[in-house]
């Protein structure tokens, strides 16, 4: 872990003016209320008065005191000085360093602040600290900025660049020592070595395990779903199902996972023990939940395109036989013309319409018809039943890796898909042998 992580800019400005406030901040920091004009006009001289504005102001704004006032920029000390009627701004030429010091120790007594070095301000601090990284995951140089806030916040003067530094380093050093040693505690002892499996190159994927699992999968496909089931099969064979995380934050786990993703396979066999079996717990946890995600989004993406793939030959198959539709249709339109034609009500209508149109063509129409046409609400479910077998190759794999649930309201579409187990591994699916509801 890096003892330095600001740049040079960063290290530039700590505790120091970087550029004229705005008119806001001016507002906010640099207003002198009621109670500090009166503490202010009781001090002797403009020089004293202005310089102990100054001071009061700067600790305010930037969270600690400047040893040499002539850094502060003059829009700063024109707005201050106009609120204590001092035109001569050069009078802070004669305040001296004993006067500073004095006033230094006035403000901390009169306003509350105290020095980071007090027992109670450094406790107050730390534990906080301690709490944000420990459910937290910014980074350093965040996590620096947002140290920096609490102490102004708190009205605690900041400490050296280089102390706070070292401080937020030591805070996360001991949040991952912490982290390491209560995974390995959760971890069930017969698992370590499944974990350290995931290190060890397979014959069959010719690579690390891990390696094999990081790498991402590309293609809406069967074979996509079945080589992402068989990564959560190598994840399945690490029996970790069962333990409780509830006491480790969220995100530790996550930014833990994440550097494992990132890390090479030799790196993460040279970490520390203690460190190395964490670091997999943490990859195995996550990638877990990551496959299981991604499976699922395939699946859905998967199953849109067989949707999209049976509406469109529903569709052609329907434009093809339009012409027999239409056939049918004006056939059976003449038969009942015929049927209502006032005219023949009191004849055989049968013979009437047979004489016509011989009974076999009618027939032959009505099976047109009924063979062609299709209902509003139909959702080429026979289409469907076309692509089955690019469903069959994953789908046994798919039901015994993940278990799927459902609200009361869609019992009846899980037992349907319960079913599925049940069918042939290939051929066409036996009608009679399952009972399917219709879903749009």
């Amino acid at each position: 872990m890096p003892t330095q992580f600001l740049n040079k800019e960063q290290r530039k400005i700590y505790g120091k003016y970087a550029y004229a406030p705005s008119p806001e901040q001016l507002d906010r920091y640099f207003y002198l209320d009621d109670r500090d004009t009166d503490i202010i006009l009781k001090l002797r001289g403009s020089h004293n008065r202005l310089g102990f504005a100054l001071q009061l102001c700067t600790i305010r704004f930037l969270g600690t005191n400047i040893t040499n006032l002539s850094t502060v920029p003059k829009s700063t000390v024109n707005f201050v000085a106009e609120q204590l009627h001092i035109r001569n701004r050069g009078c802070l030429t004669q305040y001296s360093e004993d006067r500073r010091q004095a006033h230094l120790k006035e403000i901390k007594r009169l306003y509350g602040y105290s020095e980071y070095g007090d027992d109670s301000a450094r406790f107050r601090f730390l534990r906080w600290l301690y709490t944000r990284v420990w459910i937290g995951d910014e980074r350093p140089s965040v996590l620096f900025d947002l140290a920096t806030r609490q102490l102004l916040v708190t009205k605690t003067l900041l400490p050296g660049l280089t102390t706070l530094e070292r401080i937020v380093n030591q805070a996360r050093e001991k949040a991952n020592s912490r982290l390491h040693r209560k995974l390995n505690a959760l971890l069930p002892p017969e698992e370590e070595a499944n974990l350290l499996k995931l290190l060890e190159p397979s014959s069959v994927t010719r690579t690390s395990l891990i390696d094999y699992i990081k790498r991402p999968e590309q293609g809406i496909t069967s074979t996509t779903i079945l080589t992402i089931l068989r990564k959560l099969a190598i994840i399945g064979e690490i029996n970790i199902h069962q333990v409780r995380l509830s006491a480790i934050p969220r995100n530790r786990l996550k930014q833990l996972s994440r550097h494992a993703e990132k890390a090479h396979v030799f790196s993460l066999r040279r970490m520390p023990k203690q460190k190395r079996i964490a670091t997999l717990f943490a990859f195995a946890v996550e990638a877990k939940n990551t496959l299981i995600d991604d499976t699922l989004d395939i699946f859905e993406e998967f199953i849109a395109d067989i949707k999209r793939n049976a509406k469109k030959v529903g569709e052609k198959y329907r434009l093809r036989t339009l012409r027999d539709l239409d056939e049918a249709a004006l056939l059976l339109s003449a038969v009942c013309v015929v049927m209502t034609n006032n005219d023949r009500v009191r004849l055989d209508v049968g013979n009437t319409i047979y004489n016509i149109t011989p009974k076999s063509k009618i027939e032959e129409a009505i099976t047109t018809i009924e063979s062609i046409a299709r209902p509003p609400e139909d959702t080429y479910q026979e289409e469907w039943l076309t692509h089955y077998n690019r469903i069959r190759r994953f789908l046994p794999t798919f039901q015994k890796s993940i278990v799927l649930k459902a609200t009361s309201s869609a019992d009846t579409l899980l037992s349907a898909y319960n079913q599925l187990d049940s069918l042939p591994a290939t051929g066409k699916i036996p009608k009679n042998n399952i009972s399917v509801p219709q879903f749009s």
